[in-house]
């Protein structure tokens, strides 16, 4: 069985983004997820994050 993880970012305004994250959360695919999270906080200043599609989160999540 792989990980799968997916991250989305889409611009919701001036300054302001929503990011969705969907699939399995854990200790391979969470850099993934931290990586795309430094990113969008460097260039917006709201930053939404929908984690609704995530089917399983472990403590690193």
């Amino acid at each position: 069985m792989y990980d799968t993880i997916q991250v989305n970012i889409r611009a919701t305004g001036d300054g302001s983004c929503r990011v969705t994250v969907a699939g399995e959360l854990d200790v391979c695919t969470a850099p993934a997820v931290r990586d795309a999270l430094r990113d969008v906080l460097t260039r917006h200043e709201r930053v939404d994050v929908d984690r609704a599609g995530v089917s399983f989160c472990d403590s690193l999540g």
